[in-house]
């Protein structure tokens, strides 16, 4: 996941990023010490915001998976306006003996020069 040239992300239910591959931080310019922990209100533009939590509430309270093509464009890092086919499902996952954790899966991939 660290590797591949798509965009990933894992958060908790309460909405909170648990890990961000080297897309996601080089995208953004935002390193993962600065993401792990917060929200996407608390790291992103209102704009930018307003599309991943969508999708996190949608993909919570259907509890299937969700698709979305976006336009992102992002001052962090000048990433110029970009489509995105962004998909986030739920997965419950088990730890041993630890109680099973529900996390939200994001991938996005960047589809700009697929459309034009």
């Amino acid at each position: 996941m660290q590797n591949s040239p798509m965009l990933i992300s894992i958060k908790d239910p309460a909405g909170q990023y648990q890990f961000i591959n080297k897309t996601f931080e080089s995208l953004f310019g935002l390193e993962q010490s600065a993401v792990i922990g917060k929200t996407d209100t608390q790291i992103f533009p209102e704009t930018i915001a307003v599309i991943f939590e969508k999708m996190h509430f949608d993909v919570l309270h259907k509890k299937s998976r969700v698709e979305a093509e976006e336009r992102i464009t992002s001052a962090i890092s000048n990433i110029g306006l970009r489509l995105f086919v962004i998909r986030s499902m739920t997965n419950t996952v088990r730890s041993g003996r630890f109680a099973a954790r529900r996390l939200i899966l994001t991938n996005a991939g960047n589809w700009t020069s697929r459309k034009n």
